[in-house]
């Protein structure tokens, strides 16, 4: 899959599917900070996103960008 311009491949997040990182895409959705904005009640709004699959995304996302 492509990354975006930060080197961010929605697919290499746990959870992120083809489909999924397609509709966060479409959504505006392209950087670690942009799901973390979003936050779980965010990512559930998108298509193929259900709460367990949400929680995954949005501890990933928090996790690597504490780390840095």
């Amino acid at each position: 899959a492509p990354a975006d311009e930060d080197g961010l491949d929605l697919q290499s997040i746990p959870g992120v599917t083809a489909e999924v990182a397609a509709a966060l895409a479409k959504k505006g959705v392209t950087t670690l900070e942009n799901i973390v904005e979003l936050g779980e009640a965010g990512l559930k709004s998108v298509k193929g996103i259900g709460d367990a699959r949400a929680r995954t995304i949005f501890t990933y996302a928090k996790k690597k960008l504490a780390l840095g």
